[in-house]
């Protein structure tokens, strides 16, 4: 005996509490289906409670399990497939589905916290002038360039020991010690980049006995921070007559 259906709208991830009536008499437990809009219908356990409580799992990329299991048998929504072939709630909800792309969550902090950020540089405007501000930049991490083939390269993964920390997104600057040194460099967005983009420099202009260092914007910046939600800037106005 199935009761009346039910529609409800359950989003990603959203966690599905059920209670059921009374048991009637000599009955001790209830399966509990979903059926989508097509009317095909999954089976989504069983309970001998009354009660019902289990996720979709969707935030980490599977769907609802095969239809009419008892096991836990939850699919990737990327190919369908089951991996491993019976994992449970527990595996799906801590691991992503492979090649699922994950939602992201972006909030704002009950407590702010307030971070020091170190800036170089400056900027030189001329009449009307449009900033973009963005976030996620790492300055001057220490790379280790890695020869070959006449020249030294940094962010390959052609070149062993030659990434940065993150993914790059874009080349800021290449500082030799000190000093900037971007110009002599060769910038490539195609090949074997770490993120969307490598950098190469003939082996007669790289200097082995100086440290180099490099400013970029991460590629994957939602793992490392958050967007601006407020910027303050100041400028100074003036003219000159001679």
């Amino acid at each position: 005996m199935a009761s009346a259906a039910t529609s409800i709208a359950v989003a990603a991830g959203q966690q599905l509490d059920v209670t059921l009536p009374a048991f009637p008499s000599g009955v001790t437990s209830a399966n509990v289906y979903i059926s989508a809009t097509s009317g095909s219908e999954t089976k989504q356990g069983n309970t001998t409670t009354g009660s019902f409580t289990k996720s979709n799992a969707l935030a980490a990329g599977t769907a609802l399990p095969a239809a009419n299991t008892t096991a836990d048998q939850w699919k990737s929504v990327v190919d369908g497939t089951t991996v491993p072939t019976t994992n449970t709630i527990a595996f799906v909800s801590a691991n992503l589905a492979p090649n699922y792309t994950p939602y992201k969550l972006s909030y704002v902090l009950a407590t702010p916290v307030v971070e020091t950020v170190n800036v170089e540089g400056d900027i030189v405007a001329n009449g009307p002038t449009q900033i973009e501000v963005t976030a996620g930049a790492i300055v001057r991490e220490k790379v280790t360039p890695v020869l070959s083939n006449g020249a030294y390269g940094i962010n390959d993964l052609t070149r062993s020991g030659s990434n940065f920390k993150n993914r790059a997104e874009k080349l800021i600057e290449i500082y030799k010690g000190n000093s900037p040194d971007l110009q002599k460099w060769t910038i490539a967005t195609t090949g074997s980049p770490n993120g969307k983009v490598r950098a190469f420099i003939s082996q007669a202009d790289f200097d082995t006995f100086i440290d180099y260092y490099v400013t970029y914007l991460a590629f994957d910046r939602q793992s490392l921070t958050i967007n601006p939600l407020d910027v303050d800037t100041s400028f100074f106005s003036f003219s000159m007559r001679m």
